[in-house]
């Protein structure tokens, strides 16, 4: 299950949705319209919707096109710490063989070189991999504030007062579950585009744990 950061990120964004629904105040000269002939139901402060936000997040095309462009980097990061790690190896086994063919002070100088190379490449691999799983993390609300026209549009068409996270809600009973809807508005409205984690440094940390949640491991 996500972390209790993201909970509370997207709990942030959907409560939004619940307030500033109102529409902007008509104008004086402007004819009263009744909302059944406009198409628009009127919100009843009773009805709740829920949204699976992780669903809208994977099988949504922003989404998928997000977790493609993700695995790929992912991949790619594990990779290179794979070649990295075999050429230290190597590194290592080399310097070891010169170690009877120098001074225990030279030999100390070039071991302690290596190891801080070592340590710098290690926090470097770690650091790329910390940024990359963030973005993962906070991907689920940067869609949710791309996608916020939409959810306010579904919103007013059913006249719903509040959308809330359907993974946050334990019991209910007349909720009403627009997930599959959500996803086919935003697909529609969104097809082209992927989530635009360019925002990612202005969201709060993500838990860190999420990254077991989705039964992936670190980048090596």
């Amino acid at each position: 299950m996500p972390g209790a950061a993201r909970f509370a990120a997207l709990g942030l964004a959907l409560g939004l949705l619940a307030g500033g629904m109102a529409p902007a105040p008509a104008q004086a000269q402007a004819p009263a319209t009744d909302p059944a002939q406009a198409g628009e139901r009127q919100p009843d402060p009773t009805r709740i919707l829920v949204l699976d936000t992780e669903r809208l997040f994977v099988d949504s095309a922003p989404g998928r096109a997000f977790l493609e462009r993700y695995n790929t980097e992912r991949e790619a990061l594990i990779a290179s710490n794979r070649t990295v790690e075999e050429e230290l190896r190597q590194e290592e086994q080399e310097l070891t063989q010169k170690r009877l063919q120098l001074s225990p002070e030279a030999f100390r100088k070039l071991a302690d070189a290596f190891d801080e190379k070592v340590r710098e490449i290690r926090e470097q691999s770690e650091q790329a991999s910390r940024d990359l799983e963030r973005r993962r993390d906070q991907a689920p609300f940067l869609l949710l504030r791309q996608a916020e026209t939409v959810l306010f549009e579904i919103m007013r068409d059913t006249g719903g007062a509040v959308i809330l996270d359907a993974r946050q809600v334990l019991v209910r009973s007349d909720a009403v579950d627009i997930t599959e809807l959500a996803i086919a508005r935003v697909n529609e409205a969104m097809e082209s585009q992927t989530v635009d984690d360019g925002q990612a440094q202005e969201l709060p940390e993500a838990g860190g744990e999420d990254t077991q949640d989705r039964g992936q491991q670190p980048a090596e």
